[in-house]
C-alpha cells in the first residue's frame, strides 16, 4: 500500500512542480525543465529584432527535443507504475491522452520546421512568429490540462489508499 502511494505522491509532485513552475534539478533533462524552456521560449518568439527569427527557431527546436524525450520519460514511468492503481479502462484512456500529447509536439515541430525564418518580409516575419508562438501556446495548454485531469483521478486513488490505513 505504501509503495503505491508513493507512486502517486510522485506524479503528482511533478505535476504540481509543471504547473507551479519549480525545476526538478535532476542528472538529465526532465519533463518539467523541459516544459519550462518551451514556456520562456514560447514567450519570447513575438519580441526581439526580425533578424532573430532563425535563432528563436532553432532554441524552439532544441526545446521541442528537450520536451519529447522528458515527456517520453515521464509518460513511461506512469505507463509502467500506474496500471495496477487505475486498472485497464483508465489506462487505455491515460495512455491515449499522452498518445494525443506526443502527436500534438510532433505537429508543433513540424510546424516551426515549415517557417521560413530567412523571409525578408516584416509582416511575413511577425506572422511566422507568431504562428510559432500559437503552436507553442496550444501544446502548454494541453499539458496542463492533461496534468489536471491526471491530477484529479491520483488524488482520488491517494484518498481511497489512506482511507484504508
Amino acid at each position: 500500500m505504501g509503495e503505491r502511494l508513493d507512486i502517486i505522491r510522485k506524479v503528482i509532485d511533478e505535476h504540481v512542480r509543471l504547473t507551479g513552475g519549480i525545476k526538478l534539478v535532476g542528472e538529465s533533462v526532465s519533463d518539467l525543465e523541459a516544459y519550462f524552456s518551451l514556456q520562456k521560449a514560447g514567450a519570447e518568439l513575438i519580441s526581439g529584432r526580425p533578424e532573430s527569427l532563425a535563432e528563436k527557431q532553432e532554441r524552439l527546436r532544441k526545446t521541442f527535443s528537450y520536451l519529447n524525450e522528458g515527456l517520453r520519460n515521464h509518460f513511461a514511468f506512469e505507463e509502467k507504475n500506474l496500471p495496477p492503481l487505475m486498472g485497464e479502462l483508465l489506462m487505455q484512456a491515460l495512455k491515449q491522452e499522452h498518445d494525443a500529447l506526443l502527436a500534438q509536439l510532433e505537429e508543433a515541430q513540424r510546424n516551426v520546421e515549415g517557417i521560413d525564418a530567412a523571409e525578408p518580409d516584416r509582416s511575413a516575419q511577425l506572422a511566422a512568429r507568431f504562428q510559432m508562438r500559437q503552436a507553442v501556446e496550444r501544446l502548454l495548454q494541453s499539458v496542463d490540462e492533461h496534468a489536471a485531469r491526471e491530477e484529479t483521478v491520483l488524488n482520488m486513488i491517494r484518498s481511497a489508499l489512506e482511507a484504508r490505513d
